[in-house]
């Protein structure tokens, strides 16, 4: 094969799997109800690693038709997801539903496959050009990134999986083969989506009677369908007086497995009778902020209450659109912007700031977690929500009940850590109804007048009083009702945690609010699982931990076995090279994982995140591949020795920011963060063609094996990094990463030129 078509070859292929890689992570959010970000990553780190491994194995012959197989394999991912049965609310039911798991992973990583082979044959056919290669590789998967973020604006997922094949088959090929392109055509004009339960909520909602959808609205990150329903559905914390019927509702489901009811219609009856209602009666604010309250419940509840100026923040750019095409009157200034970053910036001094506490988003498995974090409910989130209270503001965080409770104390615990204990036992109040209720911390002290107003309006509406600021006599004459919760809110105050859950308080450097799994009581998740629903009980987990067995198992069938079965020569350098192709894998993971979560942090959905860090990285440690091909020879050891430096240098730099970009505009802090992530990806792009180069002078029969073994683990990687993340922080991942190119260059730095540097003169 000539050099130029090859090359060509690779860039198209680059480009159409890393937009396919976009496209499962759309696809993975839905049908698991969180945005496992790290599974696609981890299928594609599979692919590669098995190419290194499996590729001596296949004949010359069978290559050349690489690039017809991934557009195969591309054409079988589609139809898996079309017609594979995979329904996630079944999983702990019926133990098939885990071997269509498998099967759906094990089809997916065929493309991933058939690229990894694609650049195996490129060193091997042109192992001096390999650089290029490589760096031509990581341009071609930025710009599919950018790609695929396009696409997405005017195409759902499984058509623009149609559309990579029907580019892909026409720019790879001449003459006759590119009218086979045409074929594909007609399926970007058809309603396809993947196949969803018949619990899925969008599917569950159209049996009911009388329920039509209004409309359905897409981005790149977001997915939003809306019904009309005359069926009462809202309500959240409603009094057991209301004599009436809840108003007739819209259903918002958000992604396919979030759903949100808004009132069609309110009258004062109604919001009278919401435990969200109270705050606003009983201290009558002026200038409130409501926060991704998207039932719209407060901004009623504070209007009926005769609040002048009420603030709502979202970041859904979909359900702003909803709100204008589909609700004439929302009585407030509606803001489309990242709630954290809309706070800190401290654009308005607010009497009161109403949340709703994210924790519905396990609505499949409970236990489950998501890349999605709010960053208010973290220390430094809580203390920005703080500042942006006046003198006497107050903070309103409504929340579902959770029994055993772990939701009301992990809150607890968390202002406890920003305002100490002796604090926050004169400024807390807790109010429930049935299943839902309102934690209340006024900046300062309560007032008698403050307790006396709340007293009576809950005997008034006869909602329960759950802890509030009295001695001891007087709360054994209150708390008549719901004693669970409020022992749990006393051991939380006396910074007492759970056997069962965690409860740390998050930071920004853990923002995981809604993970309360201990590894602890994995023992006592797997013995209920079946047997009852559990809340946040743990038994999401288990499916992390199967994908990690699954994707486990695959790579050492793909990758490891096939590396120790065939006959490898001997060679004195194989331990040095396969070490430094596990480091570079690794390290690579290490650092792309908590960097997407900390990006949220300034850019609001995961997918945007995803999206900015992966093009960034790809880009730039592409143009550091090449440089390394053009110059990099001329000073090695340099490059190795600057390159951990420089990585924890940008990475003290995002961190230490962090509230510098905050108060920044969204202009300002992107330009800031893209400077720190070129610096990083242009590093990030030396280690390998580095390490390729050192194998093409001593021993280029080992390049299989050792970028077998950079597959395997950045397959482990891309999970574990994940998981340090969730229960140890983001920075020990990053350390972690630091710490392995730091081990790399060390390793690698005895093979290029130097004094004394025998390796190199052999």
């Amino acid at each position: 094969m000539e050099r130029k078509v090859l090359a060509q070859r690779v860039f198209l292929v680059a480009f159409a799997c890393l937009a396919g890689e976009m496209v499962l992570f759309r696809l993975f959010a839905f049908l698991f109800g969180h945005h496992f970000v790290s599974l696609p990553v981890a299928l594609a780190t599979l692919g590669y690693g098995a190419s290194g491994t499996l590729s001596p194995l296949i004949s010359e012959r069978f290559r050349r038709f690489v690039f017809s197989l991934f557009g195969l394999s591309l054409l079988a991912s589609i139809a898996v997801f079309l017609f594979l049965p995979l329904d996630v609310y079944q999983f702990f039911v019926h133990p098939l539903q885990w071997v269509y798991l498998g099967g759906l992973l094990f089809v997916v990583f065929f493309p991933f496959f058939f690229h990894g082979l694609l650049q195996v044959n490129a060193f091997e056919l042109f192992p001096e050009f390999f650089p290029s290669f490589y760096a031509l590789n990581f341009v071609g998967s930025a710009l599919g990134v950018g790609g695929a973020f396009l696409l997405l604006f005017v195409l759902d997922e499984l058509r623009v999986l149609f559309a990579l094949l029907v580019l892909l088959i026409f720019a790879g090929n001449q003459g006759k083969r590119r009218l086979f392109a045409l074929c594909f055509l007609p399926f970007l004009f058809l309603p396809l989506q993947p196949f969803l339960s018949p619990y899925a909520p969008s599917r569950a909602i159209t049996a009911l009677p009388d329920t039509y959808l209004l409309g359905v609205y897409r981005n790149p990150a977001e997915y939003l369908e809306v019904f009309a329903s005359p069926h009462a559905r809202s309500g959240l914390g409603l009094s057991p007086l209301f004599q009436g019927l809840p108003p007739e509702s819209f259903v918002l489901i958000h992604d396919r497995v979030t759903t949100t009811y808004f009132p069609q219609r309110v009258n004062s009856a109604f919001l009278e009778h919401l435990l969200i209602f109270l705050p606003f009666q009983a201290f009558r604010p002026d200038r409130v902020l409501v926060v991704e309250e998207r039932d719209g419940l407060a901004v009623y509840a504070a209007h009926a209450a005769g609040v002048q100026a009420i603030d709502f923040v979202t970041k859904s750019s979909l359900f702003f659109t909803f709100l204008k095409e589909h609700v004439p009157f929302f009585p407030a200034r509606v803001h489309v912007g990242f709630p954290r970053k809309f706070i800190a910036a401290r654009r308005a001094f607010w009497d009161m700031v109403v949340l709703r506490v994210p924790v519905g988003r396990a609505t499949v498995f409970p236990g489950g977690f998501s890349f999605e974090e709010d960053f208010l409910l973290t220390i430094e989130g809580v203390k920005n929500l703080f500042q942006a209270l006046d003198a006497r503001g107050i903070a309103v965080f409504s929340l579902f009940l959770q029994n055993p409770p772990s939701v009301l104390p992990k809150l607890v615990l968390l202002l406890r850590e920003v305002l100490g204990e002796e604090e926050l036992r004169e400024r807390l109040l807790v109010v429930k109804s049935l299943d839902f209720a309102l934690l209340l911390v006024k900046k300062t002290p309560w007032t008698q007048d403050d307790l006396e107003s709340i007293f009576s309006l809950v005997r008034e509406y006869a909602f329960d009083l759950v802890y509030g600021p009295w001695g001891e006599e007087e709360m054994e004459r209150v708390f008549q009702t719901g004693k669970r919760y409020y022992r749990a809110v006393c051991t939380a105050l006396e910074g007492k945690g759970n056997e069962l859950f965690d409860l740390r308080p998050p930071r920004d450097g853990r923002p995981y609010f809604g993970n309360f799994l201990r590894l602890s009581a994995l023992g006592e998740a797997l013995k209920e699982v079946g047997k009852r629903w559990l809340p946040f009980g743990g038994a999401g987990f288990l499916v992390v931990l199967f994908t990690l067995a699954v994707m486990g198992g695959f790579s050492g069938f793909f990758i490891l076995l096939p590396c120790f079965l065939r006959r490898r020569p001997p060679s004195k350098y194989r331990f040095r090279f396969s070490l430094g192709g596990v480091l570079t894998g690794a390290g690579f993971m290490f650092v792309e994982i908590p960097l997407i979560v900390y990006l949220h942090m300034l850019l609001g959905f995961p997918l945007y995140a995803f999206s900015l860090l992966l093009g960034v990285l790809l880009l730039f440690s592409g143009l550091g591949s090449f440089f390394v091909f053009c110059r990099g020879t001329a000073f090695p050891r340099f490059l190795l020795l600057s390159h951990a430096v420089v990585l924890l240098g940008c990475f003290l730099g995002l961190f230490g920011l962090r509230e510098t970009l905050l108060g920044f505009s969204s202009l300002g802090s992107l330009c800031v963060v893209l400077s720190i992530l070129a610096l990083v990806g242009w590093f990030l792009g030396f280690p390998f063609p580095l390490l390729s180069q050192s194998i093409r002078r001593t021993a280029p029969y080992l390049f299989g094996e050792v970028f077998a073994w950079n597959g395997f683990f950045s397959v482990f990687s891309s999970l574990l990094a994940h998981l340090v993340s969730l229960f140890w922080g983001l920075w020990i991942a990053l350390f972690f990463a630091v710490l392995a190119y730091l081990v790399f260059s060390l390793l690698l730095y005895p093979f290029f030129p130097g004094e004394g540097n025998k390796a190199n003169r052999s």
